[in-house]
């Protein structure tokens, strides 16, 4: 039977003005909608060069931001899409 080590994941935020922001208040970080950033958990080192080279800097994070980072980063993400009216429309019955 094999030997296994599990790798515990490397959590990273990507982006250097994100990175300024997040060393001065992570709250503020999840509240700026304008901010471009990318937050990855990495086991595999060629994947983290293969991302790091997309960006300006980047820096590791504990795993509780990278969560708070990732759902923030999902719910702007949802709150970009147009939404659909739930009102009926009168031209529909001259169908």
């Amino acid at each position: 039977m094999e030997n296994e080590i599990e790798k515990e994941p490397t959590y990273v935020l990507f982006g250097n003005e994100a990175i300024r922001i997040y060393k001065m208040s992570l709250k503020l970080l999840v509240t700026s909608n304008h901010i471009t950033y990318k937050v990855g958990a990495y086991v595999d080192v060629s994947k983290f060069v293969k991302e790091a080279q997309n960006w300006d800097d980047f820096i590791e994070i504990n795993e509780d931001d990278y969560l708070k980072l990732k759902i923030s980063y999902l719910r702007s993400l949802n709150s970009d899409k147009p939404e659909r009216s739930k009102k009926r429309s009168i031209f529909k019955f001259f169908k």
